[in-house]
């Protein structure tokens, strides 16, 4: 009995190999972001507003930059807030690190990158409570509300953006456990 599954059982490993979806990175893609404050339509990720900070993040010198995983993509800092979102191979970490208590207007983050396309974004953490996320097309959207935090608080969301299985992998998963069903129900039969 044990041989006659064998077979089965290595073609099934093999099919599942051949249907798991690929999870292509993000490193090395063109990212523009966006920071919106509500009522005002500045994007503050633009260093010609004057709150990106000088050293440490790759937006200084525009709106559009590279992901890296060995830097953080985008940053402001206005002495009351300093917010940051970092790409990494497949994930974003939203960060804001409150350097004034007192209450805070909202804000609104976008990024925009042709490698989000056909992917879906799955929030792993999120001490924010944010109002609302979205990936639609190739722009995911992160919603803040007003709050009222206290100083030296440090607030995060991180997202993994992760592709969705194509119409042909799953059809082809579906193939292979009938498959898998089919011979197993005819090696029982034989025994």
């Amino acid at each position: 009995m044990r041989l006659r599954l064998s077979p089965i059982l290595h073609m099934s490993m093999l099919l599942g190999v051949f249907c798991l979806p690929v999870h292509a990175s993000l490193v090395g893609t063109s990212v523009t972001g966006s920071l919106l404050f509500s009522g005002d339509p500045s994007n503050y990720f633009d260093p010609n507003n004057g709150f990106v900070p000088a050293a440490g993040y790759l937006n200084t010198s525009g709106t559009t930059v590279t992901i890296s995983n060995n830097a953080v993509e985008f940053g402001y800092d206005d002495g009351a807030s300093q917010i940051a979102a970092d790409f990494s191979g497949n994930q974003l970490t939203l960060s804001d690190l409150i350097e004034l208590a007192g209450p805070t207007n909202g804000f609104t983050v976008s990024f925009t990158d042709a490698a989000f396309a056909g992917q879906y974004l799955i929030p792993v953490s999120d001490s924010f409570t944010l109002s609302g996320y979205s990936l639609t097309g190739d722009v995911i959207t992160l919603d803040y509300p007003n709050g009222n935090p206290n100083q030296g608080q440090d607030f995060g969301a991180t997202f993994t953006i992760a592709p969705i299985p194509e119409p042909a992998t799953v059809w082809l998963l579906s193939v292979a456990v009938f498959t898998i069903l089919l011979l197993r129900k005819r090696a029982n039969v034989i025994s």
